[in-house]
């Protein structure tokens, strides 16, 4: 997180180079945020985190050394009138133009959440709890989601001041005062970048607890001590010699333009691979240390340090522009282009009108500075409670509150909590089933957020025709008999395998029944979430799935199950490679007017809708074409003859790009049912 640069005595202290390593900073955080080929960008984050361990632990050790304490206030004061302002002035009109453009279900609300939690320093704990991953898709339409940043660098200020303190103190009493806290903060280091490597995928602090994640303060503090160190032994840099300063510069460089270029983004960040742009980041730091070098030249340029200078204001509005741009209906070029124009006006503003005249203001009486401090303070609060009470009416608009009821509504599986990657055999026998005391044939209803659209449906169905009904169903995990692994996708599906085998072995102790699988299509349509066998070694190879689910149903038949696979509906999902983007639809990807107007809803020709899914489905009717085994092929059962659309009148059918309403499990109910008398007959 960029920071606004010091004032006053701590101006004289400036090194232009910090101010021109943190324009390199924003430009990539910039250029990863415009979807421009700089895979890496999100690394200057990173970047800015070892910058301000040094420029802050450098700041407090001057004020240390001259007075021989820190005062506490005075630095948090401080703190407040370089961050709060710019901050409160993005928040605050960012409501104000998200409450006007962004969609109702959700973005507002990740806004208001994420806003308020900037405000109190938590941005961090509110993302992780509301939005999700860093790189996940709900991400891009949380407007204020890089404040995430800002809050880690709170946190810090907050923990580093006090083992920067604490340390210094003790050392007082020693020969070597300068020891005890170096001791500290490289206690500090280890530790932290132990909990990142032990948090990775597979690893022992593997947990969902965000606290061993992305935006955990407990695994990003090494970057922040990084900095911290190099501050402390800073008297020993303009000792290093010229030549191995210049070759450091390089060297960083290049590990910088590296991490840029060629690290992905994953959820395996930080960890081993963020060692590269700190390394990077600390050698140019110690490269650019005396005036005379060529990176100090380079970094300390005019507009470097101008750019460098405006890097914190711009941080705070790049993010929350091109995500209110990515509503209107203009070309991504067009996009792009009106980014980088309103984020650049925008950031002069803010740091000629808001940033420096804060920064520099007259002394006043100290009520004067509280009062206005308050206003501050509390102007977004204030503006974020008044889009909540917007929202919590829906705006007071009838098409609002009918589309939000259909799509708010969860399948049944999820209300009971039958939707956790746990195998049956976990799970006690009447937990998540139905109907048990009726004496039909059992019904298992296996597979992943497919099934669980449809659960309604067919639980209802089931008690209608008098057979009892137990699920299994785990989000995001294909329901298979031989161990895969999905090599492309988030290592939190890794236990997928292990779910699917156990809950095939819990199904073999079972009386034999009807299964009823619903698998989606999506691992034959998407390269990412490919299937391949865990015997096969490696990561490469074909996608193995249609041959592994053809193997999944004839395994059951010959066991001696009935079988019947549900199909998938039409997908208007941004992930399938093959639709064409103009019949992408997500009711988060809607404005606010088309809201209120109830045109928030997309249609398919038919025929783009078979050309998606037309070897799938033909696959399907194959596999299916064996005795004991059925097709319920519902995926085109809320379409016309030329088209398939999410919403037709008094049915919302779909509640995101791939997944249909509870009401639309509900309305076919007929089919469910004609498909179990078909296959338990006698009952």
């Amino acid at each position: 997180m960029p920071q606004p640069i010091e004032s006053s005595e701590a101006s004289k202290n400036k090194r232009l180079d910090i101010q021109g390593l943190r324009a390199l900073a924003v430009v990539l955080v910039l250029c990863f945020h415009l979807g421009l080929p700089v895979s890496g960008g999100f690394i200057g984050v990173d970047v800015f985190f070892v910058i301000s361990g040094f420029v802050i632990t450098s700041m407090l050790e001057r004020e240390w050394l001259a007075n021989g304490h820190i005062r506490i206030s005075r630095f948090f004061v401080r703190r407040f009138w370089r961050l709060t302002p710019a901050l409160a002035t993005v928040v605050s009109v960012t409501m104000i133009f998200g409450a006007a453009i962004l969609s109702a279900y959700g973005p507002q609300r990740l806004m208001i959440l994420t806003g308020t939690g900037a405000m109190l320093l938590g941005a961090n704990a509110v993302i992780a709890k509301t939005t999700g991953g860093y790189f996940d898709t709900a991400a891009d339409t949380n407007p204020l989601l890089n404040t995430w940043s800002l809050s880690v660098e709170e946190q810090f200020y907050i923990g580093f001041l006090l083992v920067l303190i604490i340390g210094w103190a003790l050392g007082r009493r020693l020969p070597r005062p300068r020891v005890v806290v170096v001791t500290f903060v490289l206690a500090l280091f280890a530790d932290s970048l132990a909990m990142a490597m032990f948090a990775q995928p597979g690893h022992a602090l593997d947990q969902p607890n965000w606290l061993f994640h992305f935006y955990s303060p407990l695994n990003r503090a090494w970057e922040f001590a990084a900095g911290s160190l190099l501050a402390l032994f800073a008297w020993k840099l303009s000792e290093i010699p010229m030549r191995i300063r210049n070759i450091a510069g390089i060297v960083g460089l290049g590990l910088i333009s590296y991490s840029a270029f060629f690290i992905a983004e994953g959820p395996a960040w930080p960890g081993l691979w963020t060692v590269i742009p700190i390394v990077g980041t600390c050698l140019l730091i110690c490269a650019s240390a005396e005036k005379t070098s060529n990176l100090y030249r380079i970094l300390g340029s005019r507009f470097a340090v101008y750019l460098g200078d405006r890097s914190y204001s711009l941080y705070l509005w790049h993010w929350p522009v091109i995500v209110i741009l990515s509503y209107c209906q203009i070309s991504r070029l067009t996009q792009i282009v009106l980014a980088l124009m309103v984020t650049a006006v925008l950031t002069i503003a803010t740091f000629r009108w808001i940033e420096t005249p804060l920064r520099h203001r007259r002394h006043s009486s100290k009520s004067a500075a509280t009062l206005l401090a308050l206003i501050i303070f509390g102007t977004p609060l204030v503006f974020a409670q008044v889009v909540n009470v917007a929202l919590e009416h829906k705006y007071w608009n009838g098409n609002i509150k009918s589309q939000a009821k259909a799509t708010g509504r969860f399948p049944i599986t999820h209300r009971h909590g039958c939707e956790h990657r746990i195998s049956r055999l976990n799970r006690a026998e009447s937990d998540c089933a139905w109907n048990l005391a009726a004496r039909g044939t059992p019904i298992y209803f296996l597979g992943d957020s497919n099934a669980a659209q449809y659960s309604d449906g067919l639980i209802i169905a089931a008690k209608q025709t008098g057979h009892p009904l137990t699920t299994a169903i785990a989000l995001g995990c294909p329901f298979l008999v031989t161990p895969y692994k999905q090599p492309d996708r988030d290592p939190m599906y890794s236990g997928c395998s292990k779910v699917s085998t156990e809950t095939h072995t819990w199904l073999r102790r079972q009386p034999r029944g009807l299964v009823v699988i619903s698998n989606t299509d999506l691992y034959a349509l998407v390269p990412t979430f490919r299937v391949i066998r865990s015997s096969q070694p490696g990561s490469v190879g074909a996608n193995q799935y249609l041959s592994l689910f053809e193997k999944t149903v004839h395994t059951l038949a010959r066991e001696g199950f009935k079988v019947a696979v549900i199909s998938s509906p039409p997908h208007f999902d941004r992930r399938i490679p093959t639709l064409p983007s103009k019949y992408y639809w997500d009711l988060e990807r809607c404005d606010l007017s088309s809201e209120l107007a109830n045109n928030c809803k997309k249609s398919m020709p038919i025929a783009v809708a078979d050309m998606v899914q037309k070897d799938y489905r033909a696959a399907l009717s194959e596999l299916t074409s064996q005795p004991g085994v059925a097709l319920v092929d519902v995926s085109r059962a809320f379409c016309s003859k030329t088209e398939c659309p999410t919403q037709i009148p008094g049915l919302q059918i779909y509640r995101d790009g791939g997944h249909t309403t509870v009401a639309a499990a509900v309305a076919l109910i007929p089919k469910f049912v004609e498909t179990i008398k078909q296959m338990t007959p006698g009952h």
